[in-house]
């Protein structure tokens, strides 16, 4: 009884822990950032800026290119990344 009792145990840990980790990932969306015009010289300068934006509301340069997912540099300014209403808002205002 007491291997079945540990067993339950570590199953109910391992379903807690993804209740949690599913919880945290359903609070965030893919939100695509347009900001006008195309008006930078390269790909890289557009990248650089779009991270520094994304930062203001991540917190950090490394949050914010890990939550990048596209940046559009071709034909208008803007990018894709995955974030919490609050992060969209916070950028939106």
């Amino acid at each position: 009884m007491n291997r079945l009792t540990s067993i339950a145990a570590v199953i109910t840990f391992f379903l807690f822990r993804y209740a949690l980790l599913n919880e945290a990932i359903s609070t965030t969306k893919h939100y695509i950032v347009y900001m006008g015009d195309h008006s930078y010289s390269n790909s890289d300068s557009v990248i650089s800026s779009n991270h520094e934006m994304l930062a203001s509301v991540t917190g950090s340069i490394r949050k914010a290119e890990d939550a990048a997912i596209h940046h559009y540099s071709k034909s208008f300014r803007g990018f894709s990344a995955i974030l919490t209403p609050e992060q969209a808002q916070k950028l939106s205002g």
